[in-house]
């Protein structure tokens, strides 16, 4: 109870939070009609501020508490709408008959196999035979050439094409791309070439922002002149000024798999390490108050241009909030409580980022310290270790255990994976880093010595190298990670509930907890038995949408057969971007699916339910023909039976009347290794035939459930 009293912002944090999420998930509502509701409980906390020995008495203390409760959530509510800029008047996207759009690049450009990437914020729109002042983000491409080579943050260009809306996810339970551009208010995205825009000028973007960019490509030129390249530049990179544009999958993957993918992303140990350097740097000003003031300020400078050089990610945003409320705290010689630095910290970011509120690493991040914060000293007085070393040892692994505890099922509902090695490797792979950090650190320093550098850049180098080789060491162990797992966001808040009140029975050995913790897991495997019987029974049809791609699958039960390209099947990334996760969500694996990548008469497979002969699919009663060339067509004999469903693919050279003539059919699916100019004159054909069609290609994916 102690405790929570003196977390006051603890206690409002949920009001904050129930505000935002009204905000992005409701109806959007006009200022005033919000602040019209904070008429009453704004009257009542004036009448009580104003006239309490009147209107306040400890009994009614609660209305009090309900009020400012209100009042924060309509706050936050308003707060979120005013920040979301689609709801803006002015937003670009408000202004029809455009001839041409003004913008400014507002990040820089990150380099594609074609293209430039990089976001663009839209000043003004031309419209009307006016120059209309707009706002809002657009997601740019441009074509790669030795123009558009130059641009930088801040340049202003000038193009007349009409950025489109982000088109959702393409199949079922793919990344959902829109959701993740519009919470960093992005809607709109465009493709320009070189003939499309041309450039009227620089530095229109923030001074700030741009010197923060270009003092990181200086700091990147480093690293390449002191010989660091490939694997080792790409995660140096990453791991010091938060460039990941170089990493290549497979290292991703590696870290994924040995539990160190965070280190990949600047986070709380990173600006943990640099404030402790800094601090030990800064050790003389420790001597009155007025030094200690003046390097807090210095620190909490220092602290966000280095948010702001590695690119203000959600993990770096709270690291640099949390450890200003410390740093001032110290300053002014004020004990703080970790809990209620923690809900300063969200909140003070919620003001001016709230849809952070939904941001993965912004979740994660939180929950990491709060585990660390509520378990690391319980965990950590489970052991004694006599010896330094083993001292530090325990301590390393109390906090990846607290950490992971509290990141655990979040982990599990977005990744659907875990780190088996987790331990073992941040055992290695976090005092590594810590090294690599100092050692990115003295290179900057030292690097006009060219001679000196070039040692230094040689080992740290080395370092990151012998940290690459360790990560894909722990990959390769047997059984490094666990994948597969599919949780809804029920079952994610069950696993919360039943972890931590068993934690609470554990700290406070009082048998409710244990009751709550049996309960939510008896109802947590209530969930997982309902969702294996709903596997077991399950019968589809999808036909993916994988550009340039025929990818069909037939589930039947908890088993597949996927019939696609062969160079979709020896993708893995593409694989587990556009189908694999809709296979765990199904409840198998890819041990359970049969793959076949050439269709043809000699062509044969029976699978469970499933039989494949030549081009004729038979399952659960449905006939599919996939018409992937003409010979069928050409053919005199009439097929012996109708298809319920006929796919076209390939770009197969016909007509549809000539189809219709050769075979009586259900629907046509159109799938996405079709042109769009063929997709578009079958579909105008269809419509004048009167055919039942879908386009995969224009609608997404085709998914029917056979029951």
């Amino acid at each position: 109870m102690k405790s929570w009293n003196r977390s006051p912002l603890v206690r409002l944090l949920p009001a904050f939070i129930s505000g935002i999420l009204a905000g992005i998930f409701g109806r959007y509502v006009e200022p005033n009609y919000l602040l019209t509701f904070c008429f009453v409980p704004s009257l009542v906390l004036s009448l009580q501020v104003l006239f309490p020995k009147r209107y306040f008495s400890y009994r009614l203390r609660w209305l009090t508490g309900m009020c400012v409760h209100v009042l924060i959530f309509l706050f936050a509510w308003q707060l979120t709408g005013l920040k979301t800029e689609i709801h803006r008047p002015n937003h670009f996207s408000k202004f029809s008959h455009v001839n041409s759009y003004l913008a400014f690049l507002d990040d820089s450009k990150q380099e594609k196999s074609k293209s430039y990437k990089t976001t663009i914020r839209i000043v003004a729109a031309y419209s009307g035979n006016v120059w209309n002042k707009t706002e809002g983000k657009c997601l740019a491409y441009f074509s790669k050439d030795s123009i558009s080579d130059l641009l930088h943050y801040g340049d202003l260009v000038i193009f007349s094409t009409r950025p489109d809306e982000v088109k959702p996810p393409a199949n079922p339970s793919q990344f959902d791309y829109k959701r993740w551009l519009s919470l960093n208010q992005v809607y709109h995205q465009l493709y320009l070439k070189n003939s499309d825009w041309k450039s009227l000028g620089h530095h229109y973007g923030n001074p700030l922002v741009e010197t923060a960019i270009n003092m990181r490509e200086r700091l990147l030129k480093i690293f390449r002149d002191n010989n660091i390249s490939g694997d080792d530049y790409a995660v140096v990179s990453a791991l010091l000024l938060g460039d990941t544009d170089e990493i290549d999958q497979d290292i991703i993957n590696a870290y994924a798999a040995s539990g160190a993918l965070h280190v990949l992303s600047v986070s709380g140990l990173h600006v943990g390490i640099i404030y402790i350097a800094l601090n030990s740097v800064l050790f003389f000003m420790n001597r009155n108050r007025k030094t200690k003031v003046l390097k807090a300020g210095i620190l909490i400078m220092f602290l966000w241009f280095y948010a702001l050089l590695t690119g203000l990610s959600p993990a770096v945003l709270r690291s640099a909030a949390m450890l200003s409320f410390i740093v001032i705290g110290k300053a002014f010689e004020r004990s703080t409580n970790m809990y209620n630095t923690l809900a300063a910290s969200a909140i003070t970011l919620f003001c001016f980022q709230p849809h952070l509120l939904l941001q993965v690493g912004f979740q994660l991040s939180y929950m990491a310290v709060f585990g660390i914060v509520f378990l690391y000293k319980e965990i950590h007085a489970l052991l004694f270790p006599q010896k330094w070393f083993w001292q530090q040892v325990w301590g390393l692994i109390a906090v990846s255990i607290a950490a992971q505890i509290a990141t655990f099922p979040m982990g599990l509902f977005y990744f659907h994976q875990f780190p088996n090695y987790f331990l073992f490797s941040n055992m290695l792979v976090i005092p590594l880093s810590t090294v690599i950090i100092y050692g990115g650190i003295l290179l900057f320093v030292i690097s006009p010595v060219t001679i000196v550098a070039k040692y230094v850049g040689l080992l740290l180098g080395q370092t990151v190298h012998l940290l690459n080789q360790t990560v894909i060491f722990i990959e390769h162990l047997p059984h490094s990670l666990w994948q597969g797992i599919s949780i809804n966001l029920y079952e994610t808040y069950l696993l919360y509930i039943s972890i931590f009140m068993l934690i609470f029975f554990l700290m406070k050995k009082e048998t409710n907890y244990l009751t709550a913790s049996l309960i939510a897991t008896v109802v947590l495997f209530t969930f997982f038995i309902m969702d294996n019987m709903q596997w077991n029974r399950q019968k589809q049809l999808i036909v993916y949408d994988i550009p340039k791609t025929s990818a069909v699958n037939l589930i039947d039960g908890t088993s597949s057969v996927l019939i696609a390209d062969s160079s979709i099947l020896q993708n893995k990334s593409m694989m587990m971007f556009n189908i694999v996760h809709y296979w765990w969500d199904c409840g198998f694996t890819e041990e359970h699916v049969e793959s076949v990548t050439n269709l043809g008469e000699s062509c044969k497979l029976k699978s469970g339910n499933v039989f494949l002969y030549n081009d004729f699919l038979f399952f659960d009663g449905k006939k599919i023909l996939i018409l992937n060339d003409a010979r069928i067509l050409k053919n005199n004999k009439a097929l012996p039976f109708k298809p319920d469903y006929i796919i076209l693919s390939g770009n197969i050279k016909t007509g549809l009347q000539k189809i219709k003539n050769k075979v009586h059919f259900g629907k046509l699916i159109i799938d996405s290794s079709n042109s769009e100019k063929r997709t578009g004159q079958w579909l105008g054909e269809a419509k004048q035939l009167g055919i039942d069609c879908y386009s995969v290609l224009q609608s997404g994916a085709y998914v029917e459930i056979l029951q």
